[in-house]
């Protein structure tokens, strides 16, 4: 969700958050727990009939935790509540979000990917194959970033090699 977007809704549900939401922590308490609960018991919060207990603190840092990762994913996640986030999940990103490929290693095989097939990597279900789907998921969110200008520049310039050439079937015009 962008800034502006996030901004209006927040104006829209002023008030009405624990009927929008549910009684969910505020960000930073959020991380905290979460963050503690990572180092207490080594292992993912979860949600529902997989909760090891009925406790409230997992049931709640569970369903949380799964709005945290679909807004971090995807890029929704605003700057400083990423920073926090990363801070909460440090040493446990694999185990949270699962393995990301380290930039250099996802740009050349985006590169790859592209001159092989001559085609975007598609992220959905449509995806041939698992590794064609993590490096579409990826390619979506370093696509957000470039075009917001969230890139750091040397990351910004190993993304611009990869899709060199490509740079029409991969933003469907020409990148700036």
């Amino acid at each position: 969700m962008a800034q502006e977007d996030r901004e209006l809704f927040q104006e829209a549900i002023s008030g009405f958050e624990v009927l929008v939401f549910g009684r969910l922590l505020p960000w930073g308490e959020f991380c905290r727990e979460l963050r503690a609960w990572l180092l207490d018991t080594g292992q993912v919060p979860v949600q529902g009939k997989l909760a090891s207990s009925p406790r409230e603190r997992e049931l709640k840092l569970g369903r949380r935790l799964r709005l945290a990762k679909r807004e971090y994913k995807v890029g929704d996640m605003a700057q400083e509540d990423r920073e926090l986030f990363q801070e909460a999940i440090s040493g446990f990103e694999v185990l949270v979000v699962g393995p990301l490929l380290h930039w250099g290693e996802f740009c050349r095989e985006l590169r790859a990917w592209l001159q092989d097939t001559g085609q975007v990597p598609i992220h959905g279900n449509l995806a041939s194959s698992q590794s064609e789907m993590k490096l579409g998921r990826r390619l979506r969110l370093a696509k957000r970033e470039y075009k917001v200008g969230d890139m750091a520049q040397e990351d910004r310039e190993l993304f611009q090699e990869a899709i060199s050439g490509f740079e029409v079937l991969v933003f469907g015009r020409r990148a700036s």
